[in-house]
């Protein structure tokens, strides 16, 4: 029997040792909270694939066959091994404890990391967290942090860098605007549009655009200009322009409809655009609650 069939037994194998230990099929039921119909259905199955008979069954009671007991024998310690298992899984996040300082951009923390945080804090209870949300670039010793989390094109090279997921710069805007400014076409029509943008640095309002080798700078100029991409988004929802904004803080607003991109068979420069990376400090002996800390967290993001 291959291994697929094996694994595909195993849930006939653990009810038919219920049957066994609670006696009869409609105790087992209550026990597993299933039917007794469910219960005789799997043992029927189980019995198919064994090629053999389990139970000798009358109207009155029920006994093990001599077949049916070896096969007892063999799933009860299936189970044992099981339980032992789970046990050492829990033994082990009960023994994980400390506190775990984590650094984020705000966005990102919001609308990626945040609900990942706390389904980790749920498995390991003993665990805490404590997040510092900042856009500016963060480093360990100096900011006190055990965990920088980046979206750049180039991680600091004096730190480890896990990558564990993509960002990019687009650009949205609501279907009210488009419909009483029109959708550019080109990257030098938007010089004719409402831009939203940074507004950090002095040239945050020159976009950067490529497509098939061809490159384009575009000046942009707009009512609004702000460093925090949670208002751009709300901006662009309310009809204020165009908004350069990282794919994930509009990907709902994209879905229902609410937000149309724009531009979308260009590539814009942008900042918090790149790999998301989890980064921390060179050690041989990484503390094993941050080592399951990133396996975890690189476990809920795909590359």
């Amino acid at each position: 029997m291959d291994t697929n069939k094996l694994i595909a037994l195993l849930p006939d194998l653990a009810t038919f040792v219920s049957v066994v230990e609670n006696g009869s099929f409609t105790l087992a039921a209550e026990h597993l909270g299933i039917t007794p119909s469910g219960i005789s259905r799997q043992i029927t199955r189980l019995e198919r694939e064994l090629a053999t008979t389990l139970l000798q069954r009358t109207t009155r009671k029920q006994s093990l066959t001599e077949s049916g007991m070896e096969v007892y024998q063999h799933a009860l310690s299936i189970l044992n091994s099981a339980r032992e298992v789970a046990n050492i899984a829990q033994r082990d996040a009960e023994q994980l404890e400390g506190t775990i300082r984590i650094a984020a951009p705000k966005a990102f923390c919001k609308n990626e990391l945040y609900p990942h945080l706390l389904a980790f804090i749920q498995q390991y209870p003993k665990i805490k967290l404590q997040v510092m949300v900042r856009d500016k670039p963060s480093e360990p010793i100096s900011d006190q942090v055990d965990i920088v989390f980046s979206i750049t094109s180039t991680p600091q090279e004096h730190l480890v860098a896990k990558k564990i997921s993509h960002a990019r710069s687009i650009l949205c805007a609501s279907p009210d605007y488009l419909q009483r400014y029109g959708l550019p076409k080109t990257p030098d029509e938007l010089v004719q549009h409402n831009c939203l943008y940074l507004g950090e640095n002095r040239d945050d309002n020159h976009w950067y655009f490529s497509k098939d080798g061809v490159l384009m700078d575009v000046i942009v100029s707009g009512p609004l200009a702000i460093n925090h991409s949670e208002l751009r988004l709300d901006a662009a929802l309310k009809g204020m322009g165009i908004a350069l904004l990282p794919d994930f803080t509009c990907r709902e607003p994209l879905l229902s409809g609410s937000l149309v991109e724009v531009l979308n068979d260009w590539s814009i420069r942008g900042p918090y655009q790149g790999c998301v990376y989890i980064q921390f400090i060179q050690t041989t002996n990484l503390p094993r609650k941050l080592r399951t800390f990133i396996d975890f967290i690189s476990d809920k993001f795909s590359v």
